[in-house]
């Protein structure tokens, strides 16, 4: 959050805050319109603010907060709330949220920006400029800007060593398991290469293979996504067996899809 904040200014300390707060008022109102148990410990663990935060991350530099009003409404009260509430849900209420703005709002959804470029400028939050703003060329930065986020993506998903580092502290505070993160990030590695067997051991194709698990978003959603415990299985192997899948059709859809996706 804090780099997400250096890189892209005011614009993004706005849109994780509205993300985070907006996540957890709305759990709340609706929990207590639904008659779910809003005295209960589990609306005061963070976990919506964990959530809006993943999803404000998710999102490009130039967002406009209408379409972070849009989706945190619709990942607490469709993903989270009406299934039955905290716990039962069967998607994670941010990727879900992440989804459903990049399928209604195609437009709002594709303004990027530069990093530490126009601090102060907030006009994005509001305006929505006509065409679009494309996600930064890979193919044109250097290794130091792809492990620290120095070039065009989204807000949270370009510091390939933050997450690293998350990742790693998250394991050893016991707050996820491991199973499913290493199982994700296995599959990725090892179905790549399969589907560039003719190129991948090239110099240029190990760069774009080091390019593409750095800034494709796989490190984050490994990270921060698939260490949830409502959504993913409780057996282990289950574990191993299902984020694998997950990893391999995630290679699959960078192959044959638009990236950016």
């Amino acid at each position: 959050i804090c780099l997400s904040v250096v890189y892209y200014g005011l614009k993004s300390l706005i849109t994780i805050l509205v993300s985070m707060l907006l996540f957890f008022f709305s759990d709340l109102v609706f929990a207590g319109l639904l008659k779910k148990k809003t005295n209960s410990e589990d609306y005061y663990d963070l976990s919506s603010l964990i959530s809006g935060a993943v999803f404000a991350l998710l999102l490009p530099g130039k967002t406009p907060l209408i379409v972070v009003i849009v989706g945190v409404l619709f990942a607490s009260l469709v993903v989270k709330q009406l299934p039955g509430g905290v716990g039962t849900n069967i998607f994670n209420p941010a990727i879900a949220a992440r989804m459903f703005v990049e399928l209604i709002f195609p437009k709002e959804f594709m303004q990027f920006c530069q990093p530490l470029n126009d601090w102060f400028d907030i006009t994005s939050l509001i305006y929505v400029p006509d065409g679009y703003s494309a996600i930064g060329n890979t193919t044109d930065i250097y290794f130091l800007e792809v492990i620290t986020g120095r070039f065009v993506t989204y807000m949270g998903i370009g510091c390939f060593i933050l997450i690293a580092v998350s990742g790693v502290f998250l394991l050893l505070k016991g707050i996820v398991r491991g199973y499913a993160m290493f199982g994700y990030m296995f599959a990725v590695l090892v179905s790549y290469p399969i589907l560039h067997y003719s190129t991948v051991f090239t110099h240029a194709g190990l760069r774009a293979f080091a390019v593409y698990i750095c800034t494709s978003g796989v490190a984050f959603i490994a990270v921060f996504a698939l260490g949830d415990f409502t959504t993913m299985p409780i057996n282990s192997y289950m574990r191993l067996f299902l984020s694998g899948v997950c990893g391999v059709v995630t290679t699959f859809m960078y192959q044959f899809s638009d990236p950016i996706t």
